[in-house]
């Protein structure tokens, strides 16, 4: 159905139908509608069966309510979103891009249908926006809100929900730097670390990007050359970073972001650390500890050039930096490798005098 045909359609429904309708956009089940309106849930199910009859979707609705409802949301957030907004409140959390005055209605609307709907049906209902015709601008809103909400959620400690978001996101919009990325860190999260990979790699390979997602794309090579670390290539990673840097590295700087800064001078001293490198491995990591000086790996590292130099006492002050600043880090930003250097400082610490 086009628009202009959805927009006849709803302004002839009844307004009993049209008051069932707005009900069930506010997520409100069978029994919340016949309760509300003083009427029976069988003939709840009736109008909502006549309510997609009217929009011209297929079938009687036997059986199929839970699919009818879907359709029929569907249908309204590609073709009359202000219905979303209008018939639901505002909820508690919301994503910043969402709050803020300067995203339109659509976006807004459609927020509010994320978090109405039960994972299940937004499935079907992504899978059927993604299958119709809808403009490539309101697909790249529909990735935008997903992202924001996907970001949200991983941050919020529940990875696997927010997977779920970010697989949608890059679909609605294979081009978004930040949707690779944080997709990519949850795949890493989740331990798939070949399906972070390929996320990483498609973000590190983008060029003129809007400066607003420049930070995912300097993120990704810093997290790609981690990857390859962890892999015992070195030498990948010292490559990927090293020719990139003096270009990166002023970028950053004018985006304020000292985090991404710090952390790919701590790869580049891990790497060379792994070499046997280690003037040049202390060089990097000193300066990302200069950068950010309150994140735990480096200083971790750092212990270990400090010990292979056979600078112990250095080694101690790093290793209880390194102990006492993985303890406070939270959850979102943690890797498995930095509980093995934590044990290790443990184990340094308890055996020093």
């Amino acid at each position: 159905m086009k628009c202009p045909e959805f927009e006849q359609a709803f302004k002839n429904l009844p307004p009993r139908r049209r008051d069932v309708l707005l009900r069930m956009l506010k997520g409100e089940t069978d029994a919340e509608i016949a309760q509300a309106l003083g009427i029976g849930e069988s003939t709840v199910r009736k109008y909502i069966e006549r309510i997609g009859q009217d929009f011209e979707l297929g079938g009687d609705g036997t059986g199929e309510r839970r699919s009818r409802r879907t359709e029929i949301v569907t249908l309204v957030a590609q073709h009359k979103p202000e219905l979303l907004n209008e018939s639901q409140s505002q909820p508690d959390l919301l994503p910043r891009s969402v709050n803020s005055e300067n995203k339109g209605l659509f976006e807004a609307s459609f927020i509010q249908l994320v978090l109405k709907q039960p994972k299940e049906d937004l499935a079907t209902v992504l899978q059927q926006l993604l299958a119709n015709s809808s403009p490539q601008k309101q697909k790249k809103e529909f990735a935008n809100v997903l992202n924001e909400l996907g970001h949200q959620i991983y941050m919020n400690g529940d990875i696997r929900s927010a997977t779920f978001y970010l697989e949608f996101a890059v679909q609605f919009n294979p081009e978004l730097p930040s949707a690779h990325f944080n997709l990519g860190s949850a795949y890493e999260k989740l331990g798939h670390k070949e399906e972070a990979r390929q996320h990483y790699t498609i973000v590190a390979s983008q060029t003129n990007v809007p400066e607003d997602e420049e930070h995912a794309v300097y993120a990704a090579i810093n997290n790609l050359a981690r990857l390859h670390i962890l892999q015992g290539e070195e030498d990948q990673a010292i490559d990927l970073i090293l020719p990139r840097l003096e270009q990166i590295l002023p970028r950053l700087a004018h985006l304020g972001d000292r985090a991404v800064r710090s952390a790919l001078h701590k790869n580049l001293g891990w790497a060379y650390l792994y070499k046997g490198n280690y003037l040049e491995a202390g060089k990097y990591l000193l300066k990302a500890i200069e950068l950010d000086g309150n994140r735990p790996d480096a200083h971790c590292l750092l212990a270990k050039v400090h010990t292979a130099q056979g600078n112990y006492q250095a080694a101690i002050a790093s290793w209880k930096n390194c102990r006492e600043l993985g303890d406070n880090l939270s959850m979102a930003y943690r890797f498995p490798e930095l509980d093995l250097w934590q044990s290790e400082a443990h184990a340094h610490l308890k055996s020093s005098p």
